[in-house]
């Protein structure tokens, strides 16, 4: 496999598998409440999407991307968590990034940051939102704002370093 602009893909898939089941019979809080489950047991994602079912009964479709190895566990745990009385499997194979995490310390405090290199060799960088939102908080900013620091501050530590023709 190939990128847009001819280099080869430096990964291999691995496969998946997605679960779903259709719920028309229980609340939004319930749905809430399996989803964290899910999420906090372990899957990749989960997510629902609304769907309408027979004689136009407004539903939920719930679910659940998992490890291959895990999926007999999460079906588990989507039969006992929602009212459906089955659960799809499909399997796919899954091209993913290799990411890794740092600590970016900027003056309104540290921030997780999220990074990964596209194949094409363009690195791509993003922090957690949940630090950012305790930022916002913690400094009376908007998301926007304290997202706009962290890329200034992280633009200023970039110019500190020395090229190599300045060495």
């Amino acid at each position: 496999m190939n990128n847009t602009i001819g280099n080869p893909v430096k990964y291999e898939p691995k496969s998946v598998a997605l679960l779903s089941c259709n719920l028309d019979d229980m609340t939004g809080e319930d749905i809430s409440f399996a989803t964290e489950i899910l999420l906090e047991s372990g899957a990749l994602d989960v997510w629902t999407t609304p769907i309408y079912m027979k004689k136009g009964r407004p539903a939920v479709s719930l679910s659940c991307l998992c490890a291959v190895d895990n999926r007999a566990h999460f079906a588990n745990l989507m039969l006992e968590h929602t009212t459906s009385l089955g659960v799809r499997e499909s399997i796919y194979n899954r091209y993913v990034l290799e990411r890794e995490s740092a600590f970016a310390v900027t003056p309104m405090g540290p921030v997780r940051v999220k990074k990964c290199v596209l194949p094409s060799g363009v690195v791509r960088e993003k922090a957690e939102y949940d630090d950012v939102a305790l930022l916002a908080r913690e400094n009376g900013k908007s998301l926007a704002e304290v997202r706009s620091e962290i890329r200034t501050e992280a633009r200023e530590k970039q110019r500190e370093i020395p090229k190599a023709d300045e060495l």
